[in-house]
């Protein structure tokens, strides 16, 4: 997981601030999790948290920096507005850099899958997977190189070899992808074609 830097200061925790911090720029948010009794309400610039957010939350450490406490957190929930889209408040989970924590990623293909090229079609059926591991040992993503997967192919979660240090908490059952043959090459296929299902394929993980 990337780590960025975001300061935060304490703040009241009434409605009408709330609302009074949104008109100005700031997001009412709370901080709560591993090394915390209870929860704390904080506050944070609207513009760095979203310049921020656009580098995935999902896969964000922030360094928070307290008046002056540092804390190492995840976005736990962030909540929008239905009509403007604007965040209107955060939550904040802090964690340990040395236990590992579970997150959802975002799986992405690569490549031109051979079955695509004569005729097939590659359709995704899990577009997020939840891994365990430690924060620091995180990806961004992970990464499936479709390029050798024929017509037929049936990849499922247990066909990815996990990064050393990870493990997927998504079922093994889950499919991700299946390629199917042309809908005329499909209806002359005898029963006893079957499926295929590809060998194990490393999760490509791009540079943290």
């Amino acid at each position: 997981m990337q780590r960025v830097s975001l300061k935060a200061e304490e703040r009241g925790d009434t409605k009408g601030h709330n609302a009074q911090l949104r008109a100005q720029g700031t997001i009412p948010a709370v901080i709560y999790g591993k090394g915390m009794q209870g929860s704390k309400p904080v506050q944070v610039n609207e513009k760095e948290f979203v310049l921020l957010s656009r580098k995935g939350l999902s896969t964000l450490l922030f360094d928070l920096d307290i008046n002056g406490t540092k804390r190492t957190a995840l976005v736990k929930e962030c909540q929008m507005h239905v009509i403007t889209r604007r965040v209107q408040h955060i939550d904040f989970y802090t964690v340990k850099l040395d236990e590992p924590i579970e997150v959802t990623l975002p799986v992405r293909l690569i490549g031109d899958a051979k079955g695509v090229k004569v005729g097939g079609r590659l359709e995704q059926r899990l577009y997020k997977i939840k891994v365990q591991a430690l924060p620091e040992k995180i990806p961004n993503e992970i990464v499936v190189d479709v390029t050798e997967f024929d017509l037929g192919t049936l990849l499922h979660v247990r066909s990815l070899t996990a990064p050393k240090g990870m493990v997927f908490t998504t079922s093994p059952d889950a499919m991700i992808l299946t390629i199917k043959a042309p809908k005329a090459a499909a209806e002359a296929e005898t029963p006893a074609a079957g499926e295929t299902t590809p060998a194990a394929a490393p999760a490509t993980t791009p540079q943290q």
